[in-house]
């Protein structure tokens, strides 16, 4: 038993390795010149974005660097002639297995939320297998402080998708738990000693944080799902597990937000969103009971038919993929709506000084 053990690790450590190459692969492709000319090509057809609207209507697009490492780059996304939307910044992280994709390639899908009032960021951040837990997330710490310092953001929402979604939730818990981003900080300094980590108040305040089918937790998606087979559920979790794998680090296997439950004191209004053909659904649900249980504001939202992976796609390639993600943004809208409301009622009842 313990031989076969052992082949089986063998065989599963080389898959990664393979993966790794492969995803490497895709991740150059994806950031190749025929990839960045075809989306500006794109932008300039009928494609269609979640809100109905044509994907560049009413957005302007800039460039910027919010470090000097490597892929710390991003884009803005803002009404044309604007330094910043009416209601404020949305952090948009892309997702792709935390080592492939950019956001050049996913940006559109959040041009909703720039026709909605919002000015909304979009980074690229450091890529696996070249760089594992904890640097994405600490480079995305560094855009939190060019928001913050450069920007004069004083708060700003999350919302990622996959990879991004947990990346997304992973930031929102750091900034409000002091014990958790010291743990991980310590981490990141132990990996890469001298690596510029920002202060914890040198951040914005996190107002919100949306998940779009993000990795939540590292098992309950190897759990069967309604109405899907047990084939696809289990190429599809092997998928995951292999993108956790090639992401962590034996030294620091907490790399989603079930893993930090017990360091959760505090998080922001949390919105969960998932597909219910998708295997992350148990997660989503298991998490949004899990902070309901710490009295933290959660809501979540299953999207009816869904698989994975529907919110970026554009729908000029997919137009199936129309419905849910109209779901998508009408819904997370909605949230961020209440959440800004309630802000303003919190801000009218307080006492003046």
């Amino acid at each position: 038993m313990n031989a076969f053990t052992e082949v089986v690790r063998w065989f599963f450590g080389l898959f990664i390795v393979v993966a790794g190459i492969v995803m490497t692969i895709v991740r150059k492709f994806l950031d190749s010149w025929l990839i960045a000319k075809g989306v500006r090509l794109w932008w300039l057809t009928d494609n269609v974005a979640g809100d109905g609207k044509p994907t560049a209507e009413g957005v302007e697009v800039v460039r910027d660097r919010y470090g000097e490492g490597w892929r710390e780059e991003a884009h803005w996304l803002r009404p044309p002639g604007a330094v910043e939307g009416a209601k404020g910044i949305v952090l948009s992280l892309h997702g792709g297995g935390w080592a492939c994709a950019n956001a050049h390639v996913v940006m559109h899908s959040m041009t909703p939320y720039v026709r909605e009032g919002y000015t909304v960021y979009v980074p690229n951040y450091p890529l696996a297998p070249k760089k594992r837990f904890p640097e994405a997330i600490v480079a995305l710490l560094r855009a939190m402080r060019h928001l913050h310092e450069l920007h004069a953001a004083s708060a700003i929402h999350i919302i990622g998708d996959s990879a991004g979604g947990n990346l997304a939730t992973m930031l929102a818990a750091m900034c409000s738990n002091p014990s958790m981003y010291a743990s991980i900080s310590s981490l990141a300094r132990s990996v890469s000693p001298g690596v510029d980590i920002p202060g914890f108040d040198s951040l914005p305040t996190v107002a919100s944080v949306t998940s779009i089918y993000g990795i939540l937790d590292q098992s309950s998606h190897n759990h069967p799902i309604p109405f899907v087979s047990s084939l696809e559920t289990r190429f599809t979790s092997f998928l995951y597990d292999i993108c956790i794998a090639i992401y962590s680090r034996a030294a620091e296997p907490k790399v989603t937000l079930a893993d930090w439950v017990d360091d959760l004191d505090a998080m922001p209004p949390t919105h969960l969103i998932c597909g219910m053909r998708d295997p992350l659904v148990h997660s989503h649900s298991r998490m949004h009971w899990i902070l309901k249980q710490k009295g933290i504001a959660s809501s979540l939202h299953l999207v009816p038919g869904a698989r994975h992976a529907f919110f970026g796609v554009p729908q000029l390639f997919f137009s199936g993929l129309a419905e849910a993600q109209r779901v998508v943004v009408s819904n997370s809208l909605a949230f961020l709506r209440s959440v800004e409301a309630k802000r303003l009622r919190t801000l009218k009842a307080a006492p003046v000084a």
